[in-house]
């Protein structure tokens, strides 16, 4: 069975453990499947289980370039199936102006997904939900011919019931989760109508006889893994010396803080128990909009000490608690129709007797007083009668458990579901995928689009050499991006041969792109070579019959390694032998006229190994080439098309007469012989692609608008210093939000101070206010400008920044941050700024797919991309950033190694109400969910009582109270000290024995800094960029992110080794010293504004 694909509406989600686990379970069955989200996960939390699969997920930025140009060619090769579509969408939803808007606005993401799937060769197409999963699925259905299934829950199918019935009536198959839902949707297909909560009445139903009507709705239950959550787990991982032998009545709620789920229900039962008495204790899972809501009634209940809240947690925190509990409740109020809550399902796998709310679905997995108990809706008096039965009498505890886990093993088995859906999507997906006939007024369209398309280029006149690019060609396997069939081949060459194109070799190519015109031969207009790259056998077998009966050459680009041997590229490992050409056959092709190239001998990316090695790699194929096929003109081709300037220079020496990249275009005179452009010729190309990609449009568009710009259009702004440019300083301007408490700020007053005067005269531009260290500068007399912007769209902010660069006539802007990066470069680039850089501090995650093709335009406003770390650079790299245009900066701070407990009096240990004998920690920064405070709250708690610490939290922010209010329920408010922004952070670091920084992501931390500049050992999480900046056991101790015991671990383990920690700490300090000091990140700063600034400046002397 071919691939099937999953679309969903965010993937992972923190919510939809169920469908995680049935996806996992379909993976360990063998299905071959992709996953499609068409969102990217906000949610702070991510379930370890689903790291691996959000990896492999395709998430496509809503506003990018790809999107919009899938738009145009499926438009003008499939007009048809592209409108309809479109209109069959507008149908659907035209009843519901919300649902339509959002249909329309997800139809460019599933037209581009369209695209991907086709060549993917996916073969059945699955929505998680029946909402815009669906309507996603239709769109790609409908312009792919794949056919779709989608699963409806809950909510999608009677909440949310826009164009439902279409949706149903388009699927090949519907999937529900409980009989209750398979009978309404039975009922919904033959009715016109059908109630839903909105008060919707259905119409009396009547018989269907269409055949749309007879769509299979199939019941899969949600399942539990049963290994996972029915195993023993230690109730604990820390020991702690004093353990109670008596334990209280363990009550159990799971699910999000929402009104629905009846929290407030339960609470009130929790008051009636602790009346009657009761020694309970009741933990409720979760977090939500409401979370201060039912915290405030457990107060004014005083319930303060029975019932705990833990706020969001993982599955692996979770599980333990199901496994410790006594009785699960589930109070929900049934206003919405739930299915059969995941939560119970998890509870009864783990053998936990059950209390909940009577909904619709609950009798298929409830048997009141057998395998659970059910409570009217809003009745806390009947739940704290059942509890305290329960309570009573651990038998009837015991005894429901047991049954309500037979039932979980015999329905609910996530493994034996995951088969079933296997077996499903088998019978349901066609051998092979759905090919229309085109159509006559399709072959007009094409027609008239040909014919425009070639009236473009014949008045452009263009000139220069098209050069082909192929693999393989091969009828034993699938065609795709490298792989075309025999016959597409034949056609393709015919139509160059009919069409009179002049295919040519390589020396001719070489005499036609000469720059010197004496010896320039006059080009055709229609002038191709042909290349193809590795060495396949294939190209003996079934290209090279095909070149000879129309007569054309060609260069081969031989992997020399791999040729006349059983080896094989690692992608290609599943074909039979022999896969590559043998010398003998390059022999037979070169007596006919074929031309050989090097590739390489291994194929290795060269700017991955070292310089020697490619050294190696690219000369000795190049002898092997012309040793075997005794070649004279020898070309050389970049495995991947990756290379860089010194490896250009490399192949340059080593007596190549010119290089061939990936980068598709058209050759000029004027182009760089080692840097020449190939156009990929696709296996999935019709004819019409062949014919476009001949034509050169996208290539002839981007010159004829570059050829006519006039050589004013740019225009660098040149201050006075560009005859003479050390007669004074280069004014920098600094952008950034302001100048408070966090690493980039620092870096910023850092450069300002660090810059060597006699070259830059630096000053710094807040977008907000000038912040609290905005007076150290100032004192030493660098200009700080305060701009106090309005709100998130206050665009004046342009006008005043250019304001700021004309009257002060920058030079060189580099901006910080998000914000500054924004306004800064847009005003830079209307006002002219000869250097514009932009500097990235964070693998910045919260970032939706918008501003990441924002960041991707904004990259053509400026010279150059600081990134504070390599993982900053590679993050960028991924979002679509050219990796040329990236440099990597490491932050450095001054090496102070100040002496410890030497400090004035107002700063002592025993001023914060620290003993002599107590271990002190720090987290310092801002009170944002990225630094991870509350993971190194819930560590302190679990160390609570048996280790001397205090904590110090410097540093303010919008998470302040949630923080206090966390402590207190942790019952830290004596162990944690909330010292506020603090100016005086080194001096408080005196103090301090160990830093902790538990952030779910980090650009290049400062504070790691500050404190191996301190000589003091860092606990810190193993992302972004503190990998680069801690040796793990070295410098400081690295741990998963999220991970509470982890973190509790590393802490208990140098709060009791002191020797540990000072050696760590000078270790770290030596480390700063080599790799991170100031002097370093300043010199490399002004070298790379020097380089860009002469380098621009030379050049507006040339233009002007």
């Amino acid at each position: 069975m071919k691939k099937i694909a999953f679309i969903f509406s965010q993937f992972p989600c923190y919510d939809e453990t169920f469908i995680l686990r049935e996806m996992n379970a379909l993976k360990e069955e063998g299905l071959d499947f992709m996953i499609f989200s068409l969102k990217t996960p906000k949610d702070a939390i991510i379930h370890s289980e689903a790291r691996e699969l959000a990896q492999d997920t395709l998430y496509i930025p809503f506003l990018s370039l790809k999107v919009f140009l899938a738009q145009l060619s499926t438009l003008l090769i499939h007009p048809l199936k592209y409108i309809g579509a479109f209109f069959h969408i507008v149908k659907i939803y035209i009843k519901s102006s919300d649902f339509l808007l959002k249909s329309l606005a997800l139809f460019p993401e599933s037209v581009y997904a369209a695209k991907l799937f086709k060549k993917m060769e996916i073969s059945h197409i699955h929505a998680q939900w029946a909402t815009h999963p669906a309507t996603s699925a239709i769109i790609i259905s409908r312009l792919t011919g794949i056919p779709f299934s989608f699963t409806g829950h809950a909510h999608d199918i009677y909440v949310s019931t826009a164009g439902l019935k279409e949706k149903i009536r388009d699927a090949r198959f519907v999937v529900t989760c409980t009989e209750d839902n398979k009978k309404y949707l039975e009922k919904l297909i033959n009715s016109h109508q059908v109630t839903t909560s909105q008060g919707h009445k259905v119409e009396q139903s009547h018989k269907v006889t269409s055949h749309k009507s007879q769509v299979k709705i199939i019941v899969n239950y949600h399942g539990v893994d049963l290994k996972r959550f029915s195993a023993l787990h230690p109730t604990s991982e820390v020991t702690h010396p004093t353990s109670i032998v008596h334990r209280p009545f363990h009550i159990l709620s799971v699910g999000s803080l929402l009104e629905c789920k009846g929290f407030d229900t339960l609470i009130e039962a929790c008051g009636l128990l602790k009346e009657r008495g009761i020694d309970f204790e009741c933990t409720i899972a979760g977090g939500g909009r409401l979370l201060s809501s039912p915290q405030s009634m457990a107060q004014s209940r005083q319930l303060k000490d029975n019932v705990k809240f833990t706020g969001y947690i993982t599955q692996d925190k979770l599980i333990p608690l199901y496994q410790e509990a006594d009785v699960f409740v589930l109070a929900m109020v049934p206003d919405i129709h739930w299915g059969i809550p995941n939560v119970l399902l998890e509870a009864a796998s783990c053998a936990v007797p059950i209390v909940c709310t009577m909904l619709p679905s609950i009798p298929e997995l409830i048997e009141d007083c057998k395998t659970g108990f059910i409570t009217p809706p809003k009745d806390p008096k009947a739940i704290a009668d059942i509890l305290e039965k329960l309570y009573r009498d651990e038998a009837i505890r015991k005894q429901a458990g047991e049954a309500a886990q037979a039932v979980i093993e015999d329905k609910f088995d996530t493994v034996k579901n995951a088969q079933r859906l296997k077996e499903l999507f088998s019978t349901n997906s066609p051998k092979q995928p759905t090919r229309l006939k085109i159509q006559p007024r399709r072959l007009f369209m094409r027609s008239l689009l040909s014919t425009i398309f070639y009236l473009f280029t014949f008045f452009r006149k263009r000139e220069g050499i098209l050069v082909l690019n192929y693999h393989r060609v091969n009828d034993t396997l699938a065609v795709n991006e490298l792989v075309v069939s025999t016959k597409t081949f034949e056609e393709q060459m015919r139509y160059l041969k009919e069409h009179n194109y002049r295919v040519i070799g390589l020396q001719q190519m070489l005499n036609g792109l000469s720059v010197a015109p004496l010896k320039r031969e006059p080009v055709h207009p229609r002038t191709v070579l042909i290349t193809f790259d590795d060495g396949f056998q294939d190209n003996y077998l079934n290209a090279f019959p095909i070149l000879k009966k129309f007569g054309f050459p060609a260069v081969l680009f031989l992997t020399t390694g791999m040729i006349d041997t059983d080896k094989k590229f690692k992608k290609y490992t599943h074909m039979p032998s022999p896969d590559m050409l043998t010398w003998s056959q390059v022999r037979e092709m070169h007596n006919y006229g074929i031309e050989f190239g090097a590739h390489t001998v291994t194929h290795k990316l060269l700017t991955h190994i070292s310089v020697d090695e490619a050294t190696k790699e690219i000369r000795e194929s190049g002898k092997l080439v012309c040793e075997f096929a005794s070649s004279k003109t020898c070309a050389f081709c970049y495995p991947a098309g990756d290379y860089n300037k010194k490896i250009k220079e490399i192949v340059s020496e080593s007596g190549y007469t010119c290089a061939f990249t990936v980068k598709p275009g058209i050759n000029q005179s004027t182009d760089d012989l080692f840097a020449l452009k190939r156009t990929a010729i696709n296996g999935n190309d019709s004819l019409f692609d062949f014919r476009k990609k001949l034509a050169g449009a996208y290539d002839a568009l981007h010159t004829f608008i570059q050829a006519r710009k006039s050589p004013h259009s740019f225009r660098v702004h040149r201050p006075s210093s560009i005859v003479n440019r050390q007669s004074s300083p280069l004014n920098v301007l600094y952008i950034i939000w302001s100048l408070g408490l966090g690493g980039a700020e620092q870096v910023v007053i850092n450069l300002a101070r660090g810059l060597d005067k006699s070259k830059f005269k630096p000053m710094v531009c807040c977008l907000n206010d000038k912040g609290v260290f905005a007076d150290e500068l100032e004192k030493e007399g660098i200009k700080v400008i305060a701009l106090n912007k309005g709100g998130k769209y206050d665009i004046t902010v342009i006008g005043k920044l250019i304001s700021v660069m004309r009257a002060n006539k920058i030079s060189i802007v580099n901006t910080h941050l998000w914000g500054a990066n924004l306004w800064g470069r847009i005003a830079a680039k209307i006002a002219h700024i000869p250097v514009v850089i932009a500097t990235e501090h964070n693998t910045d995650i919260w970032k939706s797919n918008f501003y990441f093709v924002l960041d991707k335009a904004l990259s053509y406003c400026c010279d150059k991309i600081i990134a504070v770390s390599g993982s900053v650079k590679e993050f960028y790299q991924s979002k679509g950033i050219n990796p040329g245009k990236i440099e990597v900066i490491y932050n450095g701070i001054k090496a102070h190694g100040s002496p410890r407990h030497h400090v004035t009096t107002s700063h002592t240990r025993e001023n914060f109400g620290i003993k002599n004998d107590e271990t002190v920690l720090a987290i310092i920064g801002r009170l944002v969910p990225q630094k991870g405070h509350k993971y190194l709250f819930e560590a302190l708690g679990l160390l609570n009582g048996y280790c001397k610490t205090k904590l110090l939290v410097i540093g303010d922010g919008p998470l302040k109270e949630e923080l206090r209010s966390i402590a207190s329920s942790l019952q830290l408010k004596d162990k944690i000290i909330f010292t506020g922004l603090r100016r005086d952070v080194l001096d408080l670091l005196k103090i301090v024995d160990i830093v902790v920084m538990p952030s779910l992501r980090e650009g290049l931390p400062i504070i790691a800094l500050e404190a191996m500049a301190s000589k003091l050992p860092v606990i810190a999480t193993k992302v972004g960029g503190n990998p680069e900046v801690i040796t793990d056991n070295q410098t400081g101790i690295l741990v998963p992110a999220e991970n509470t015991i982890a973190l509790l671990r590393a802490i208990e383990k140098l709060t009791k080794d002191k020797a540990l920690r000072e050696q760590l700490g000078e270790n770290g300090y030596t480390r700063l010293k080599k790799h991170f000091s100031i002097e370093k990140m300043v010199s490399a700063t002004e070298e790379l504004y020097l380089k860009i600034y002469r380098h621009k400046t030379r050049l507006s002397l040339v233009i002007e």
